[in-house]
């Protein structure tokens, strides 16, 4: 029976009377008896898609990978102090809103705890639990249903999990705070990743995520994208790179494109696209949606991006090509590119339209962005904002433009 099982080998579980918590598990939905765990005798889930991107930020802060169930069982303290530190750096507003409420009425909601002792539904329940006992001096029980854990190997038995997991944190029981790149994350790691025991399929994420047919295919999608941007990078599966630079809009408007184009054309012109994604800065979000409908609007924009070459701009700065210098060689074609768009502007005789004077200028822009040219030195990019602000001169009164084209508002 349940209330003989013993978690860890050390402590006994004490049912709570008429308490229990109804959940579908291996295919049917039933109500399990809740109990009264101790705190000390579970650990928090390192397998929780949620915190995968706090992960991997704290790894790159610390400069090295970490292996947490060999910290779990070597450093357990270590362990569950870092883990208390990433769930509380998740929403430090909702965990202190959730304290409060805890100790104002209790722990409303039970989670769900393994045999082994791992936290399958309520991490941040147990953390605003554990702060409070600290604060308080109290003895504090954590109440859950509690569920056999798999064994290492049982990929079954570990895909069983997983889907309770995706039902209570994605499905209609309980949706909670995933972002959009964590989602990605999870995704991956859930039915991609190769070291993931008890991979599940596509359709068994979508269906237990309450997922429709069109958002998994968006959200596989998005991740294509995603890892294809990230190898481009040089950062494999660095999905907290992605949430720092708050990606997910940006992804989600190049795969409006990527979808139009041809695989060897999208392939041609990646690098450009990518470059111009992680070069900039603000909303990046409107600025690649103008970028990409630039390039498909205009055939010799596209020509143009098909020719960018980020290793021509990144392996030797001042180096040689084709017996040119690179950066001489930008600096003239953009100034090329400079007076086609004012010549541009002087032949329409437009330049009290702005519709048109903002296409001219944005065409020029969208090709010589000028923080992805990595090889200009500071004289050259400020030899090429002159120039941009000769176009200005002419055809740009909108002074929230200004601001989105040169940072400034003078």
């Amino acid at each position: 029976m349940a209330e003989d099982l013993i978690i860890r080998g050390m402590y006994r579980l004490r049912p709570i009377e008429n308490e229990f918590k109804r959940f579908p598990f291996r295919g049917k939905s039933d109500s399990y008896q809740v109990y009264e765990v101790p705190l000390d005798a579970v650990f928090y889930n390192d397998l929780n898609g949620r915190i995968v991107t706090i992960i991997q930020a704290d790894e790159a802060r610390r400069g090295k990978s970490v292996d947490y169930s060999a910290l779990r069982r070597e450093n357990p303290a270590d362990y569950q102090g870092r883990f208390e530190d990433f769930i509380e750096k998740q929403n430090p507003g909702k965990l202190q809103e959730l304290r409060k409420n805890i100790s104002q009425f209790g722990q409303l909601e039970p989670g769900i705890v393994l045999t082994d002792g791992r936290i399958i539904d309520g991490n941040r329940r147990y953390t605003a639990l554990l702060k409070n006992a600290r604060d308080t001096g109290e003895t504090v029980f954590f109440h859950a249903a509690v569920l056999p854990a798999p064994e290492t190997g049982d990929k079954e038995g570990w895909r069983y999990i997983k889907m309770l997991e995706l039902q209570i944190s994605l499905a209609k029981m309980q949706p909670l705070e995933y972002t959009p790149i964590a989602r990605l994350a999870d995704f991956y790691r859930a039915t991609r990743d190769p070291n993931t025991i008890g991979l599940l399929s596509s359709k068994e994420y979508q269906r237990n995520a309450g997922m429709s047919q069109g958002e998994l295919k968006k959200l596989s999608e998005e991740l294509d994208i995603a890892l294809d941007f990230l190898e481009w990078k040089g950062k494999p599966l660095a999905f907290d790179y992605l949430e720092s630079k708050s990606m997910d809009g940006p992804l989600r408007e190049i795969i409006k494109y990527r979808n139009k184009w041809s695989e060897s054309e999208y392939e041609a012109m990646k690098s450009s696209i990518y470059t111009f994604l992680d070069e900039g800065d603000g909303d990046m979000t409107r600025k690649i949606r103008e970028y990409l409908k630039y390039l498909w609007d205009s055939p010799t924009a596209r020509e143009k991006a098909r020719s960018f070459s980020l290793s021509m701009l990144t392996e030797e700065k001042a180096g040689i090509v084709e017996g040119e210098d690179v950066a001489a060689k930008l600096l003239r074609d953009a100034e090329e590119s400079a007076f086609v768009d004012l010549d541009y502007i002087a032949a329409q005789g437009v330049l009290d339209k702005s519709a048109k004077a903002y296409k001219a200028l944005n065409e020029f822009l969208a090709f010589e962005n000028i923080r992805a040219l990595g090889s200009l030195s500071n004289g050259e990019q400020e030899e090429l904002k002159n120039r941009l602000k000769a176009i200005r001169a002419l055809c740009l009164e909108d002074r929230a433009l200004a601001r989105w084209a040169f940072g400034e508002d003078k």
